[in-house]
């Protein structure tokens, strides 16, 4: 049974507000006006700028996906609430960074969580064009090379940085916060190339 995207994506729109909501009255304020808080606050906002961008990616790419498609199945319903649910963990893991910004956890876990929803949107992505293979021209057998090559290159990277990380602390921040910016203004104009 096909479902309409509209329904769909109206929901999503209205969930990703909220995120960014909940992202924005995380940002801890200065409790006086010194340098040190205020340095403190401009990390914060760098920290908020980071998960906004990695989050309003995801929406553009998700956006992206469904305006190739009418109607959509109840189990691509269900991968896309999988998916929401998971992005909507970005507040909680700022959050956590926030509070511990020189912290390798944290900061791996901010990166985990980017990680799954890059893959979720992957999944949902490969949903869409099997369901939608007659409407939808791609070279598969290219689109799989490559996919399976930056996911190696991907996880060498990931195993690199935890070593780094691991001896020194602070580079954490850059590595698990950054870099998923990185990737997700990367990934802006990936979505239409997937599509092909």
């Amino acid at each position: 049974m096909k479902l309409s995207v509209s329904r769909l994506e109206g929901f999503s729109d209205g969930l990703i507000a909220i995120i960014i909501t909940l992202m924005v009255l995380e940002i801890p304020l200065p409790k006086t006006i010194t340098a040190n808080e205020l340095l403190d606050f401009g990390k914060s906002i760098l920290i908020f700028l980071a998960s906004f961008i990695i989050v309003g990616t995801q929406w553009n790419r998700h956006y992206h996906l469904l305006d190739k498609v009418d109607n959509v199945s109840r189990s691509f319903v269900w991968k896309n609430l999988i998916f929401l649910c998971v992005l909507s963990l970005i507040p909680l893991f700022m959050k956590w960074v926030l509070l511990f910004p020189d912290e390798v956890i944290p900061a791996l876990g901010y990166a985990v969580i980017y990680i799954l929803c890059d893959f979720i949107l992957r999944l949902l992505f490969r949903s869409i064009l099997k369901e939608n293979k007659d409407n939808i021209k791609f070279n598969q057998n290219r689109k799989k090379k490559s996919s399976f090559m930056r996911t190696i290159i991907a996880f060498a990277f990931l195993i690199a940085i935890i070593g780094l990380s691991i001896l020194f602390p602070e580079f954490s921040i850059i590595c698990f916060i950054i870099l998923p910016v990185i990737s997700s203004l990367f990934n802006l104009f990936i979505p239409e190339k997937n599509m092909e």
